[in-house]
């Protein structure tokens, strides 16, 4: 009867440890997925900053060459000079 149960405890030692194999795993793999998403939501951000920070700097440059455009254009050549 010993070894019956020795046996069955065996068993049960050999599939609760595959159990927690299996969730270890699938932890671990949890894991790995969030850090990826994290990384990418990371550098998306970092190219949303950047392209922001490109975009207000073109902006001030449209908008000195819109200032610049009409103070040239309040500029008037007398006529009679060529």
């Amino acid at each position: 009867m010993a070894s019956a149960s020795s046996s069955s405890a065996k068993f049960l030692y050999g599939d609760s440890k595959a159990r927690i194999n299996q969730r270890v795993r699938y932890t671990i793999d949890g894991i790995g997925l969030l850090s990826r998403n994290l990384v990418r939501s990371s550098k998306s951000s970092e190219t949303l900053l950047q392209a922001a920070k490109v975009t207000s700097q073109q902006e001030h440059i449209l908008e000195s060459a819109d200032l610049m455009q009409s103070s040239c254009n309040t500029f008037e050549i007398p006529a009679g000079i060529d």
